[in-house]
């Protein structure tokens, strides 16, 4: 489609999701608007975007990003809590600026978040946008400040976590005092904290991670992430 000096195209993504690309006249960048005057959280790109995928479809949708846009395969792992288990695929563009989870249930266990998820949306789509703070500490707490609620994490895991790393950046103490959640890869440590979903159905929300050379997702990493949203799903149960 072309209009006023524009050419878009549009293919399909997964589920109702598509993917348009803009070509501008001259090749003009979008402007962007300068930022609003006063402290912000210091969020600075979007990390990646998690994706929700019906039971069957984590294959072919890793090849389709493979062989149309040319993305990579950059990690891959099964997560099993309890009677619940998924499958996790993370493809990314050429240049990194795209990341895309990809997550799939074993539908031959219990079902779980990922499950519930496909039941409300109605089928695959977008679970969350993880957005990358330069400061998680500052970040949380002035956007909890703004009246965002934060999944809540047991203390147990900080009591443990000594057990799991040590911490290259932040304290166990900051860290509990705003529920952010800590882990590590080869590269470095991550910190992470998930919002609570406002939406009707809970089938979308936010994500804050902040990477301390951390390049990839551990696994400790996602299974927190599957874990937190079982105690949200669970506790809503029982209203």
């Amino acid at each position: 489609m072309t209009r006023a000096g524009t050419t878009t195209a549009t293919i399909m993504g997964f589920g109702d999701v598509t993917h348009t690309f803009v070509q501008r006249s001259g090749g003009r960048p979008t402007p962007v608007p300068p930022a609003r005057s006063g402290a912000g959280p210091g969020l600075t790109a979007l990390d990646h975007v998690a994706v929700c995928l019906e039971a069957g479809a984590l294959g072919p949708t890793v090849e389709m990003y493979r062989a149309v846009l040319g993305f990579d395969l950059v990690f891959e792992e099964r997560i099993s809590i309890g009677a619940q288990a998924m499958e996790s695929k993370v493809v990314q563009s050429g240049n990194g600026a795209v990341t895309l989870t990809l997550l799939e249930p074993d539908v031959s266990l219990e079902p779980g978040q990922i499950d519930e998820f496909l039941k409300q949306h109605g089928g695959s789509g977008v679970q969350h946008l993880a957005f990358s703070a330069a400061d998680i500490v500052h970040a949380v707490a002035t956007i909890a400040s703004r009246g965002v609620e934060f999944l809540p994490t047991p203390g147990a895991y900080y009591d443990r976590l000594p057990e799991r790393l040590r911490l290259s950046r932040h304290t166990i103490d900051e860290l509990r005092r705003l529920n952010v959640l800590a882990d590590q890869d080869h590269d470095g440590q991550l910190y992470q904290i998930f919002a609570r979903s406002v939406h009707p159905r809970s089938t979308f929300f936010f994500e804050l991670i902040e990477r301390f050379g951390a390049r990839t997702f551990g696994g400790g990493n996602i299974k927190a992430l599957y874990e937190a949203i079982e105690v949200q799903r669970t506790a809503g149960d029982r209203l």
